[in-house]
């Protein structure tokens, strides 16, 4: 073979091998997710804080630390039946931890618009009820941006001290959403499933964002001076069936 023949045959099987990777990764990119973990502690250390997650401070969000514990609410990983999870309470307090889309896990409404968990309620607040003293044993957010005044656009799904299951409240760009209900539940895990894109539709009348800003874990007692406690777990994300 002359050398302008091997330096055509070596252009050729340069082009192949290009047409090839460009192949791979064009297949790679049709590959699906079907389920997402956003956290199901179990990397995390028994005892210990959930450090995946962030602390929402004035406007800024921040890494989660033991020193951002405030007097009255806690929240731990604990483990049980081989399983670990988080537990979160409050006492006469309110307790937030985030996990801001695209640093601790990336969210796309539009391929995966399920969000599900699994928790328990421990303590339900004294007397709690969404339409008049907005206090919960633990609520999972969700939420997009601001309205016009700066407030924070979210849907909260809540387990309820005393509503039925079902029940849909507005508080301005607040939609809250009763997913689990009653002292009878209190002690048992439950599993629970929603598509935010629907309820996103259905609720403020439009097309969701396709990245929701951060997903929020929630538990608070402050307005009934009382006591509440939850435990989360196998918070995921997933592909609509």
């Amino acid at each position: 073979m002359n050398t302008l023949s091997k330096v055509g045959a070596g252009v050729l099987i340069s082009f192949f091998t290009c047409f090839s990777a460009l192949a791979q990764a064009n297949r790679a990119e049709d590959v699906v997710i079907e389920e997402i973990v956003i956290d199901d502690f179990e990397t995390s250390v028994v005892g210990d804080i959930p450090f995946l997650w962030w602390s929402i401070q004035g406007r800024s969000v921040v890494p989660l630390s033991p020193k951002m514990k405030e007097e009255g609410e806690y929240y731990s990983i604990e483990s049980e039946g081989g399983s670990q999870f988080l537990r979160a309470g409050t006492k006469n307090e309110s307790l937030r931890i985030v996990m801001p889309n695209n640093k601790g896990f990336q969210w796309n409404l539009e391929s995966h618009p399920i969000v599900s968990w699994r928790w328990r309620p421990n303590q339900l607040p004294t007397n709690a009820r969404e339409d008049k003293v907005n206090d919960t044993a633990g609520s999972i957010y969700v939420t997009f941006g601001s309205d016009w005044l700066g407030r924070p656009k979210s849907i909260k799904y809540t387990y309820s001290t005393t509503l039925p299951v079902g029940t849909v409240i507005k508080q301005g760009p607040l939609v809250i959403v009763v997913v689990g209900s009653g002292p009878e539940g209190v002690g048992r895990w439950h599993s629970i499933s929603r598509n935010v894109a629907k309820d996103y539709r259905d609720h403020f009348g439009k097309t969701a964002p396709s990245s929701p800003d951060f997903i929020a874990i929630w538990s608070d007692s402050d307005t009934t001076k009382s006591f509440s406690e939850m435990d989360f777990d196998d918070l995921k994300i997933s592909r609509a069936n």
